[in-house]
């Protein structure tokens, strides 16, 4: 009962902290009614994301699965693919402030746990099972908020559809390496990442690309050496982001694969502006 009433506080903080921020702009006086339906809406979310955390961690545990921690994972990318769908459904505005709220909310959860014992151990008690070890034998924070934070940085920085394909690598090639990694094992190239984790994250980002950019309405002009060569450096980077994830303290690979990602390709597309080459489909990914 103490964590319900902790997480609502934390809703509560989340989305009063984005409002007044907007309301800071002095934007509201000509369409309150609107804004007002926005911040319900951005509330309907935030809640809605904390809804599938509490479901994940209903999931039955078997003893098959327990080294693939099915609960993490199912948490992960539905988390994602459901902030992705908002992206392609809702306006900008609209992402940012949900997204924002959502972090705020995640962080002030976590303050509470590292500033009461109590809050800490009731929310072990429930979401453990989904937490690595040290995230349960530490107070750190879990996976879950570093993956918002990547996901809001994208969203404030990154054109439109580069932050899509970013949400998408975050959410399906980054739990999809760890089980690749699991499952094929295989050497382990850094501390966090082996050689068939690492592949599998570079195959899933290379298709996700693919498709981003094949959805997008491909010019006439783009060549298929050209659409291959954009989504393989796309795997490449994403595979790059999920290995060096975790080298230092506080580099999450959460983070680095969605928001790493889009700045290992804007640093791509510089280069080759300076070496004088154009690529279609590298344009048509960064608008």
């Amino acid at each position: 009962m103490r964590l319900l009433a902790v997480i609502v506080g934390a809703l509560l903080v989340g989305v009063l902290s984005i409002v007044l921020l907007d309301l800071s702009e002095g934007k509201l006086p000509k369409g309150a009614q609107s804004n007002l339906g926005i911040y319900g809406l951005v509330a309907g979310i935030c809640s809605a994301i904390v809804g599938l955390q509490y479901l994940a961690a209903t999931l039955p545990k078997t003893q098959r699965l327990e080294k693939l921690n099915l609960q993490r994972k199912v948490q992960h990318i539905f988390t994602g693919l459901a902030l992705t769908a908002i992206f392609l459904l809702l306006p900008w505005k609209t992402c940012v402030l949900a997204l924002g709220a959502g972090t705020i909310s995640l962080g002030s959860l976590q303050l509470a746990r590292f500033l009461s014992d109590a809050v800490n151990v009731e929310f072990l008690r429930f979401f453990g099972s989904m937490l690595k070890e040290e995230e349960r034998t530490s107070r750190k924070a879990p996976a879950a908020l570093h993956f918002l934070i990547g996901l809001f940085l994208c969203l404030i920085t990154f054109p439109r559809r580069l932050a899509l394909l970013c949400a998408l690598v975050a959410t399906l090639a980054d739990p999809f390496a760890a089980i690749g990694g699991i499952l094929l094992g295989g050497p382990r190239l850094m501390p966090g990442a082996t050689l068939a984790g690492s592949a599998t994250c570079w195959l899933v980002a290379t298709l996700l690309a693919l498709a981003v950019i094949l959805t997008s309405g491909t010019d006439a002009g783009t060549a298929v050496a050209d659409l291959a060569a954009v989504a393989l450096v796309s795997g490449g980077s994403a595979a790059a982001c999920e290995m060096a994830g975790g080298v230092l303290p506080y580099l999450d690979d959460n983070m680095l694969t969605s928001f790493g990602t889009g700045l290992l390709l804007l640093s791509v597309d510089t280069m080759l502006r300076a070496g004088g080459w154009h690529s279609n489909a590298l344009e048509l990914l960064l608008s």
